[in-house]
C-alpha cells in the first residue's frame, strides 16, 4: 500500500525586521510570534495567553498606505506570519538605537513601571504604537492603548506615570524610531517581490497546508472552486478569533483563504443615504473614519468597549457578523442601527437583513461558496433620534460581555414613533427583543412605565448560566439595561 505523502505549501515571504529586509519560508498556519521564537531566536517578544488577551507578545507593524507608511501594534501571536510580505515588523529587540534605551524604556526604569521580562516588553511597544499613532495623547488615551497589556505586577500608577514621563521626553524632538528603521519607510516605495509558494512532502507538525492570498473576487471564487474538491476550507479576514481556536482549542483547516487583499472588500462610502463598509475593513479605521464619527457615535462608544488596541488593529466588524457569537457586540449594535448584509457569490449577490442572518446557536443564512462582502446601514435621522449602548462585563474594556443591549428610538412631540431594541449574551444569538419594542411604541415619554418596559424584556428572554453570569443575574441585567437606556432617553429629549 503506497504511504500517502504529508504535502505543505511553504509560503516565501519578504519583509523588513528592525531595519533589515529579510527573506523567509513559514508554513500557512504559523503565527509572528512562532516565527520569532522559534525561526529567528529572538525571545523579546513573549508568549503567555496564546489568544491575544495579555499582549505580552505586542509588535509594531509598518504598512505602507497612500503613500505613506502606517504602525501599528498587533498581537504576535495571532497574526499569521504570510501576511507580513512587503511590511516591515519591528520588536522590542529593535528599537533602541545602538546600545542605548529607548526613551520608553528609560521611563519605565525611572517610574519603577519595569516588570518580569514578559509583561514588559508588551508594554513598551503598545506605548510605541501609542506614540507612533498619536502626538500627546491624553491620559485617557494613554489608558485605552494599554487596556489590552493586562499583567499590573508594579501597579497601575506607575506605568501610567512612566507614559506621560515618555512622552514628555518625545515631545522634546526625540525620535520615536531610530534612523535605522525610518529608512525602511524610503525602501518601502520599491516594488516587494510578491509571495511565492513551494510544496514540500513530509513536512510534520502543521494541520494547515495550503493559504490562497487572492487579490480580487474573481480570483476568491477560483480558490474557493479548488478548496470544495478537498474541503476544510476556511476564510480568514481578521483572524482574531480563528488563530485563537487553532492556538488554543487546536481547531485547523486544511485550506485558508486570506480576504485582507481584495481589494472589493475595502473602504467605508457614503452612497444614496447609506453608510457602506467593506467586510475588510478594521475596528479601527471604523474609529478613524469621519463617516462613522459624524453619522455613527454610537458606534464610535461600542466599537471603543470592543477587545484591546492590538487586536482591534487587525479585527473586522463583518468578522464580528460572521462568527455568530451570542455575545457579539458589533453584531448586536447593528441589529439595532438596522443594518443590512450584502452575501456574495460567483455568481450572485443577494441582502440580507442582519435581524435575518442568524437562525441558531453558531448558523447563518451563508452558504457554502458565499461570502460577506459588505454591510450597509442607513444615515439616521439628524433630530428626534435617540441611541444608547450598554455593555456589562467584568472588566471595564477587553472584556467579553455578560449582557450588551443596543436602543434605537426615535420620537416626536413626546411620543415614541420607533423602537429598536437588541440584545447579547440572553439568546443563542444577537437578537431583537420584539416584544419589548412594540411595548415601546407610541408610549409618551415618561417615566411611570419604564420599569413595565424592563419587566417585558426580561420575560422575552431566558438567557444561560456560564461563568459570566447566571441566568437570575442576566434577566436582572436586562431589565436594568432598558430602564437605563429610557432614563438617558428622557435626560435627552428633556433637553
Amino acid at each position: 500500500m503506497k504511504e500517502e505523502k504529508n504535502t505543505i505549501t511553504i509560503v516565501h515571504i519578504s519583509f523588513w525586521l528592525n531595519g533589515k529586509l529579510q527573506g523567509l519560508c513559514v508554513p500557512p498556519g504559523m503565527t509572528v510570534l512562532e516565527m520569532l521564537n522559534d525561526k529567528l531566536a529572538l525571545s523579546g517578544t513573549k508568549s503567555s495567553c496564546n489568544e491575544g488577551d495579555c499582549g505580552a507578545c505586542t509588535v509594531i507593524i509598518g504598512q505602507k498606505k497612500d503613500a505613506i507608511v502606517q504602525y501599528n501594534a498587533v498581537n504576535s501571536c495571532i497574526y499569521p506570519a504570510y501576511r507580513l510580505n512587503g511590511k516591515h515588523l519591528i520588536t522590542v529587540e529593535g528599537i533602541s538605537a545602538k546600545s542605548a534605551l529607548h526613551p520608553i524604556q528609560t521611563a519605565l526604569l525611572d517610574e519603577h513601571g519595569t516588570q518580569c521580562g514578559f509583561c514588559t516588553p508588551g508594554f513598551v511597544m503598545s506605548m510605541l504604537g501609542l506614540f507612533l499613532n498619536q502626538k500627546n495623547p491624553s491620559d485617557e488615551e494613554i489608558l485605552a492603548a494599554l487596556e489590552g497589556n493586562l499583567c499590573r505586577c508594579t501597579g497601575y500608577d506607575s506605568i501610567f506615570k512612566a507614559a506621560k514621563l515618555a512622552n514628555d521626553k518625545l515631545k522634546k524632538n526625540e525620535d520615536l524610531l531610530p534612523a535605522r528603521l525610518r529608512k525602511v519607510e524610503i525602501q518601502m516605495k520599491e516594488q516587494i517581490p510578491p509571495v511565492c509558494f513551494d510544496e514540500i512532502d513530509n513536512m510534520e507538525g502543521w494541520e494547515t497546508k495550503t493559504c490562497f492570498l487572492p487579490k480580487s473576487l474573481s480570483e476568491l471564487w477560483d480558490n474557493i472552486g479548488v478548496c470544495k474538491q478537498t474541503g476544510h476550507c476556511k476564510l480568514i479576514a481578521g483572524g482574531t478569533d480563528l488563530m485563537v481556536q487553532a492556538n488554543i482549542q487546536h481547531i485547523h483547516y486544511t485550506h485558508l483563504i486570506d480576504l485582507g487583499n481584495i481589494k472589493e472588500l475595502h473602504g467605508i462610502k457614503l452612497e444614496k443615504g447609506e453608510i457602506n463598509i467593506g467586510a475588510n475593513v478594521t475596528m479601527t479605521q471604523l474609529l478613524k473614519s469621519e463617516i462613522i464619527q459624524k453619522y455613527l457615535p454610537v458606534l464610535i462608544k461600542a466599537l471603543n468597549q470592543m477587545a484591546s488596541t492590538q487586536i482591534r488593529n487587525s479585527a473586522t466588524l463583518a468578522g464580528n457578523i460572521a462568527n455568530a457569537s451570542p455575545v457579539a457586540d458589533g453584531a448586536t449594535t447593528l441589529l439595532a442601527l438596522e443594518a443590512k448584509v450584502i452575501l456574495a457569490s460567483k455568481n450572485n449577490e443577494r441582502t440580507v437583513k442582519l435581524a435575518n442572518f442568524y437562525h441558531g446557536y453558531k448558523k447563518t443564512v451563508l452558504k457554502s461558496d458565499e461570502i460577506i462582502k459588505a454591510f450597509t446601514i442607513s444615515i439616521p435621522a439628524e433630530t428626534n433620534v435617540f441611541m444608547s449602548f450598554i455593555k456589562s462585563a467584568k472588566r471595564k474594556a477587553v472584556d467579553i460581555s455578560g449582557v450588551v443591549s443596543m436602543l434605537v428610538i426615535e420620537y416626536k412631540n413626546g411620543t415614541i414613533t420607533k423602537a429598536v431594541l437588541s440584545f447579547g449574551g440572553v439568546a443563542p444569538y444577537p437578537a431583537l427583543a420584539t416584544k419589548t419594542m412594540a411595548f415601546l411604541s407610541k408610549k409618551k415619554l415618561e417615566d411611570s412605565w419604564f420599569k413595565n418596559a424592563g419587566e417585558t424584556a426580561m420575560r422575552e428572554f431566558k438567557p444561560i448560566s456560564d461563568i459570566r453570569g447566571g441566568e437570575e443575574y442576566r434577566s436582572l441585567l436586562i431589565k436594568n439595561h432598558v430602564i437605563k437606556h429610557l432614563n438617558a432617553l428622557l435626560r435627552e429629549a428633556v433637553k
